[in-house]
């Protein structure tokens, strides 16, 4: 049976700092985003310390859990660039 993620994000380096303009929630190291409300949530797993996950990431995670396939959306703070050359 093929194994499908339906739902990736990548996220390159110099990730961390950076704020989303559509929900206000300032990326962290260690995986985590403070809300507007000043909240600390976990985005990503705490071993992605500088808070990134690039292509190449993505496809050593997804050989380790035996996913053939991911399908990747865009978030606020990224561009679709980002993925056009990911899956080129």
């Amino acid at each position: 049976m093929e194994i499908i993620d339906a739902h990736a994000h990548l996220f390159p380096a110099g990730f961390a700092g950076r704020r989303d303009g559509r929900s206000g929630t300032e990326i962290l190291p260690g995986g985590r985003g403070r809300k507007h409300d000043g909240e600390v949530a976990a985005i990503m797993p705490a071993r992605f310390e500088d808070t990134s996950f690039p292509a190449e990431t993505l496809l050593g995670e997804m050989d380790a859990a035996g996913v053939s396939r991911a399908v990747l959306m865009c978030n606020s703070l990224t561009d679709l660039e980002e993925n056009l050359r990911a899956v080129n």
